[in-house]
C-alpha cells in the first residue's frame, strides 16, 4: 500500500467519526481535512450524518481550482447519467 493510501486510511475514520472537527474551508460548511506530511487535503461536506467528499485537493494549487474541477466532474457525471452517491 502506498504512503498516500495509508494516510488516507488513517484520516478517513477521523472524518467519519467527527466531521465537524475539521476547519471550515469554504463557508458555510465545506470542510478540509489535511493529510499529514502531504500537501493534499480531503475537501468534504457533512450532510445529515453522512460525509460527501468533493475533492482530494493539492494545497500547492490555487485554492479556488478545486471548485472548478469538482463542477466539471459533476457535469460529466450528469451528462452520463451517473449518480455521485455511493
Amino acid at each position: 500500500m502506498s504512503a498516500f493510501k495509508m494516510r488516507f486510511a488513517i484520516l478517513w475514520p477521523a472524518i467519519e467519526f467527527s466531521p465537524l472537527a475539521f476547519q471550515v474551508f469554504d463557508p458555510p460548511d465545506i470542510r478540509s481535512a489535511p493529510f499529514r506530511k502531504f500537501s493534499q487535503s480531503v475537501i468534504y461536506l457533512p450532510v445529515r450524518g453522512d460525509v460527501e467528499v468533493l475533492a482530494v485537493f493539492d494545497g500547492r494549487r490555487d485554492l479556488g481550482s478545486w471548485k472548478w474541477h469538482a463542477l466539471r466532474l459533476v457535469e460529466r457525471m450528469t451528462a452520463r447519467g451517473v449518480s455521485g452517491r455511493c
